[in-house]
């Protein structure tokens, strides 16, 4: 929640996310507090997701501060014109750190929903229930400092002419990353199965 609130203020892009970063911590401290071997696995599953997102989120923070030499959100605007595959690309990883369908972040965040959920009819479940409010509040509050960004991309006008020339290698790995996403956001049954065979393995 914390670091929720204080990215709502934050207009530097690199900022924003490291204190979003906080509040997916939370995301997975959820899952462990299941107590359950579904918590664990859906802790496994959404920082799989997480890493995915996370790493082409900054990545391309870093495309577009080559570019200006900035990380301000006011670089961002009119994006979709200057660099369409940044624009888009960023506009998936948002999404799905988000938590919205059809992505992978909404497969993360289900599984660990699912996992606090299920303890509901325990005694005391009712603490699980105020959980998995308090994190659908969050998902609602980091929709809002992440579509400001989407609107600065998609809806607003440049400031500027500054060209966004990512090199080859970047640009492939914007495709990939979103291309993960969106795959695993629609069929996620090969990361289930993914955590499921570790947590065998692990133990023994």
């Amino acid at each position: 929640t914390l670091g929720n609130l204080t990215a709502i203020g934050q207009n530097n892009l690199k900022r924003l996310l490291a204190y979003s970063s906080i509040a997916h911590a939370g995301y997975a401290l959820m899952g462990l507090a299941a107590a359950s071997t579904v918590g664990v696995q859906s802790v496994m599953i959404y920082m799989l997701v997480y890493l995915v997102m996370n790493l082409g989120a900054f990545l391309v923070v870093i495309v577009v501060a080559q570019a200006t030499g900035s990380e301000s959100i006011d670089d961002y605007k009119g994006l979709v014109r200057r660099h369409p595959l940044s624009a888009v690309a960023f506009a998936i990883f948002l999404f799905s750190l988000t938590g919205l369908p059809p992505f992978a972040g909404f497969t993360g965040k289900w599984y660990l929903f699912v996992a606090v959920l299920q303890n509901y009819s325990l005694p005391g479940g009712g603490w699980y229930a105020a959980l998995a409010v308090i994190g659908a509040l969050n998902a609602a509050v980091s929709l809002y400092y992440y579509m400001r960004v989407a609107r600065a991309m998609f809806l607003e006008d440049p400031v500027g002419d500054v060209a966004v020339r990512p090199r080859m290698g970047y640009q492939i790995m914007l495709g990939a990353f979103s291309v993960v996403l969106v795959v695993f956001g629609v069929w996620w049954n090969p990361i289930v199965q993914w955590s499921q065979q570790s947590l065998t393995l692990w133990r023994g």
